[in-house]
């Protein structure tokens, strides 16, 4: 169902802009890199997978590996943390909201892409797991239909939906175009895995340095698509 349904207040040209699909897919991109990167570098944990975590966490409780069990809960809740941080900076700010929640981002992966490989997971993984939180709840649309950046199991699900929808004519143009668009959520977070899976065995933490220039590429998207459309109407 289309992501502003519940609301009649038009979308600010800003927003609109976050919401483009050139934005999504950098984000999905930034998803997948950072899931492989904390998995493989820090504690066999998901950064935005929480189901993920959940199992995990549940197969430690029954082998009674507390300590594994304590790394899989941390994620979760720093995810919850993040998620309420961006919920509370989109009611605070109002304004200009996409652009400030992308130079936090910006600025804590590349804060973090710096400490040593020695710094505690107990306090590496909530950083990340924060972060991810944090970006699913301050871009949630794609055109007009929602999505997630750090996690596909919602898309697979929404995806296969929209294209049964293409059977009835009379749905089947809106069908195609959200097929489309989760389709290829799907595959650049998938594309991001791969990726952060490659970079986290060989530069470590440095991986992150792909989540800033993914996260900046997203600000730039933003603020081109902005202007664009100031213009257009000047």
């Amino acid at each position: 169902m289309p992501a502003d349904a519940t609301t009649h207040a038009p979308l600010s040209p800003e927003r609109r802009a976050a919401d483009s699909l050139a934005c999504a897919l950098l984000l999905a991109l930034n998803g997948g890199v950072l899931d492989a990167f904390l998995y493989l570098a820090h504690g066999g944990v998901f950064a935005g997978a929480m189901t993920g975590n959940a199992v995990l966490c549940g197969i430690a409780l029954l082998e009674h590996d507390h300590w594994d069990a304590v790394i899989h809960i941390i994620p979760l809740a720093a995810f919850v943390v993040g998620a309420w941080a961006g919920f509370v900076l989109e009611a605070r700010i109002r304004q200009h909201t996409p652009l400030a929640a992308l130079a936090l981002e910006a600025v804590c992966f590349f804060a973090a892409s710096w400490l040593p490989r020695s710094f505690p997971d107990l306090l590496f993984i909530p950083i990340i797991s924060s972060l991810a939180g944090f970006q699913v709840a301050s871009f949630r649309t794609v055109d007009s239909f929602t999505y997630s950046s750090t996690f596909i199991t919602g898309e697979l699900r929404a995806s296969m939906e929209a294209l049964h929808s293409t059977l009835d004519p009379r749905t089947r143009r809106k069908g195609l175009k959200e097929f489309r668009d989760l389709a290829l959520v799907v595959l650049f977070f998938i594309g991001g895995a791969l990726i952060g899976a490659f970079l986290a065995l060989r530069i470590g933490n440095h991986t992150l340095w792909l989540p800033v220039g993914l996260v900046l590429l997203t600000l730039i998207v933003v603020i081109r698509r902005e202007a664009g459309e100031s213009r257009a109407r000047s």
